[in-house]
């Protein structure tokens, strides 16, 4: 389980990787490439033969209209080309440097940024 949020922390997405083309499984709605969400109220037997990767996410962000736009306009966030690989990684600690790392300079020097740069 990991945690999403900050909103509805008491609710739970399930993300899934889906190989091959659609059909999807039931309860199952692709996003891109083998990437789908997974409706949890879905049975089991009926779902899990068919996927590779799984992740349960307690809560899930969320934005007022324009919000993020705006964020995105003003340099709050790094706007990068995911792979599917991404959300199932065996390393998520090291997500964040590690798709950091794949990108062109100077964007890829933010790998090696402190957590707190007042303490650099």
């Amino acid at each position: 389980m990991f945690q999403g949020g900050p909103v509805q922390l008491d609710s739970a997405l399930g993300l899934v990787a889906v190989p091959g083309d659609p059909p999807d499984p039931t309860g199952v709605r692709r996003l891109f490439g083998g990437v789908a969400l997974v409706d949890l109220d879905t049975p089991p037997v009926l779902v899990a033969p068919e996927l590779t990767g799984l992740r349960i996410f307690a809560g899930y962000a969320g934005w007022s209209p324009g919000q993020l736009e705006e964020e995105i306009a003003t340099g709050s966030w790094f706007v990068v080309e995911g792979e599917g690989r991404d959300a199932f990684t065996d390393h998520p600690h090291d997500l964040w440097q590690h798709v950091l790392r794949r990108q062109r300079e100077p964007l890829r020097w933010m790998a090696w940024y402190p957590p707190d740069p007042t303490l650099n």
